[in-house]
């Protein structure tokens, strides 16, 4: 994600900016009452190492600090109802204490030190499912035990679609398919050659 002031020019190499303005087809909403989006742009105090870009922004729900709060973020343009592997990466050095939240379920803690020093830091993974019109939502809510503060916080995800593979007995059929059909082309063909010949 990117701060709003730097659209783009801060995005991690290889990925797609994503705005508190709803760019890209991603779209943040606060969750609770008095909750509101906001972001920071933390330059290098954030760490990084070769993703410093990553950490550098985030996005996060202000004043998330009770049971259900937090925020969603809907991803629009996916694959209809397919199930896909999710990355979501949190940190803040900024944060004057720890942060427990969970996405989607799943917990996802970062203190303010140390630094991350890849995409191996401060991550959690997860499978969503998307709608029947390719829309899939990431939930972040404020984790059990989790000291006051705005605490659900976004740097980046990353989506992966889990694309079905075929059953083994289709790849057979098909398989003894091709051979009936090669079979039949050169059975026609030894029946020609003679014909042929006798003309």
């Amino acid at each position: 994600v990117d701060d709003n002031d730097d659209v783009g020019s801060m995005t991690q190499l290889g990925w797609t900016s994503a705005t508190q303005d709803n760019i890209n087809g991603v779209t943040f909403t606060a969750v609770g009452a008095g909750v509101s989006i906001d972001d920071r742009d933390r330059g290098t105090d954030n760490g990084g190492g070769a993703e410093a870009a990553m950490w550098r922004d985030f996005i996060f729900a202000a004043n998330s600090d009770a049971a259900g709060e937090g925020m969603d973020i809907d991803i629009a343009g996916l694959l209809p109802n397919t199930t896909y592997d999710v990355r979501l990466w949190a940190f803040d050095e900024g944060s004057n204490s720890g942060r427990i939240m969970e996405w989607n379920g799943n917990q996802l803690t970062f203190p303010n030190d140390p630094d991350p020093t890849s995409l191996m830091d401060y991550v959690v993974g997860f499978q969503a499912m998307s709608d029947g019109a390719g829309l899939l939502t990431l939930e972040g809510r404020v984790g059990p035990g989790n000291p006051s503060g705005p605490n659900v916080f976004v740097n980046g995800f990353e989506l992966n679609a889990v694309l079905p593979i075929p059953e083994p007995q289709t790849f057979v059929i098909w398989i003894l398919l091709g051979f009936s059909a090669m079979g039949f082309v050169v059975i026609r063909r030894a029946r020609l050659i003679p014909a042929r010949l006798k003309a």
